[in-house]
């Protein structure tokens, strides 16, 4: 008889921040407006009327469809959000680290580094969007 196997929550959340972070970025950078300067800049309306960043606009979008394949698809709303507003918010990442990260993910979303290897920005990222899983 066979028996679900729970993965390890490192694994799936390192899976899910490796693909949020290199989506994001990457579509933020095709802006006709040049690359983003901030969480804040490039102001979008939405088609209901609802202000937001590029980057969040972005992030949204291409955490949505990161997540979309995933166990963790029919939560992917709560934890994108969650993980925007904690990524953004001021004990998140610094915004040139948040561009560091993209550049090292550019490619390669499997270039996360291992638990033992990763930069303090990474772990950052893991540490946000694990409690986002976790609360969903």
């Amino acid at each position: 008889m066979s028996r679900h196997v729970r993965r390890p929550a490192f694994s799936r959340s390192a899976k899910a921040a490796a693909s949020l972070i290199f989506v994001v970025l990457v579509a933020a950078s095709c802006s006709s407006d040049g690359f983003p300067e901030s969480y804040t800049d490039q102001v979008q309306t939405l088609d209901n009327g609802t202000e937001v960043s590029l980057v969040e606009m972005n992030w949204l979008e291409g955490c949505t469809v990161g997540l979309a394949d995933s166990d963790l698809a029919n939560d992917a709303n709560n934890i994108c959000a969650c993980s925007y507003a904690e990524v953004s918010g001021p004990d998140g990442i610094a915004f040139d680290e948040f561009v560091d990260l993209n550049n090292e993910l550019k490619g390669d979303p499997n270039a996360l580094g291992t638990e033992e290897s990763m930069t303090p920005a990474e772990r950052r990222l893991l540490d946000i969007v694990r409690g986002c899983i976790a609360g969903s």
